[in-house]
C-alpha cells in the first residue's frame, strides 16, 4: 500500500504529504470505520469512542517510534515543515470539538450539534491548508531523497504505470484492512472483560493500538522508500480523521449522543493527543531553528507522555 501510494502521489501531482494525509489516512483508517458501528450496535459505545480517541493518540506515539527507528531525529530534518504544521493545526482543531461538547451542546433529534461541527471543522481547515507548499529539506538529506519534497525520485517505471491500475490496487489493499474491524471489536470486548479493563480503556489500549498498526507498517515502508512526507502525512491524517469519526459514531448511537458519554477517560485521551501534537510541533520548530540535527528529545518525550497517559487512563477508567 505504501509503495502504491507513493506512486499515486507522483502521478496525481498531489505530493506525498497531502496524499498521505487524505487518501492513505482514509485507507488505513478503514478498520476504525468498520469497528465503530460494530461496537455501537453490539451495545459497547465506549469501546467505539475509546478506539477512535485511543487510535489518534497511539498513532502520534508511533510517529515518535518511526523517528527513533529512522535515526534519532533525522525524520524531522527531512519532512516538509509547512504542510505538517498545517496538518497538526487541523488535528488540534478537531480535538477542540469533543472538549467543547463536554459542556453540553444542543441536539437535533438524537444527534449533537458537535456531530455537524466536527466534519465542518475538518473540511474547512483541510481546504485552508491544501495548497501549502513545502520548503526543501536540508541539503544533506542524501541521494535517496528528492530535495524538493523529501521523497524518493520517481522512476520512469513508476510514472509509466497506468493511474487506473494504481487506484484499483490501492482500493484492494484498503478493503483487506476494512475486513478486520468487526473481528477486532469482538476480540476487544472479550479480552477487556477477561483482564478487567473498562470499555473505554479497552477500546483505547487494545483496539486503538491494533488499528494503528496499519499506519505503523505503511509509515515504516514509506520511510524505507524515502517517502517521508507520505509517512508523516498518513499518521497525522489518520489521527485527525479518527477524532472526526466521532461524528460518524454519533450517527449509529440512538440512545442520545456519543458526546454525552465523554468522561474522565475520554478527556485523558484528548489531552494525550493534544500533548503529542504539541511535541511534534516543537520538534519541527527546532528543526526550522537549526537545532542539533541528531537530537530527538521530543520523540522520547512523546513515548513517555503516551505511557503515562495510558497509566492514568487505566486509573481514571477504573
Amino acid at each position: 500500500m505504501a509503495r502504491t501510494a507513493d506512486r499515486l502521489a507522483d502521478v496525481t501531482g498531489l505530493g506525498g504529504a497531502m496524499f498521505g494525509f487524505v487518501f492513505l489516512a482514509l485507507a488505513t483508517d478503514l478498520p476504525e470505520l468498520t469497528l465503530t458501528p460494530a461496537a455501537i450496535l453490539s451495545g459497547s459505545p465506549d469501546i467505539a469512542i475509546g478506539g477512535l480517541l485511543g487510535s489518534a493518540a497511539a498513532q502520534l506515539a508511533l510517529l515518535a517510534v518511526a523517528d527513533i527507528a529512522f535515526g534519532r531525529g533525522r525524520l524531522y530534518r527531512h519532512i516538509p515543515v509547512l504542510p505538517i504544521v498545517g496538518q497538526s493545526a487541523l488535528m488540534l482543531a478537531v480535538l477542540a470539538v469533543p472538549l467543547l461538547a463536554m459542556t453540553g451542546t444542543p441536539t437535533l433529534g438524537s444527534v449533537s450539534v458537535a456531530t455537524f461541527a466536527l466534519p465542518v471543522a475538518y473540511l474547512v481547515v483541510l481546504a485552508a491548508i491544501r495548497h501549502i507548499d513545502a520548503p526543501g529539506p536540508d541539503d544533506d538529506a542524501g541521494d535517496m531523497l528528492d530535495p524538493s519534497t523529501g521523497r524518493s525520485d520517481p522512476t520512469k517505471e513508476d510514472l509509466g504505470v497506468e493511474v487506473g491500475t494504481l487506484w484499483r490496487r490501492f482500493v484492494l489493499y484498503a478493503l483487506v484492512l476494512a475486513s478486520a474491524g468487526v473481528a477486532l471489536e469482538w476480540s476487544t470486548e472479550r479480552i477487556g472483560s477477561a483482564i478487567g479493563l473498562a470499555e473505554t480503556a479497552a477500546g483505547a489500549l487494545l483496539a486503538g493500538v491494533v488499528t494503528s498498526l496499519p499506519e505503523l507498517v505503511t509509515a515504516i515502508a514509506a520511510i524505507r522508500a524515502g517517502a517521508l512526507d507520505l509517512a508523516t502525512g498518513d499518521i497525522i491524517g489518520s489521527s485527525a480523521l479518527d477524532v472526526a469519526l466521532l461524528a460518524y459514531a454519533d450517527a449509529f448511537y440512538t440512545d442520545g449522543t456519543v458526546f454525552d458519554l465523554v468522561g474522565d477517560a475520554e478527556v485523558v485521551l484528548v489531552g494525550m493527543a493534544i500533548a503529542l501534537t504539541t511535541l511534534l510541533l516543537i520538534g519541527l520548530s527546532r528543526r526550522a531553528l537549526g537545532e542539533p540535527k541528531r537530537v530527538a528529545v521530543e520523540s522520547y518525550v512523546m513515548l513517555v507522555v503516551y505511557g503515562a497517559g495510558a497509566l492514568v487512563l487505566i486509573t481514571a477508567d477504573g
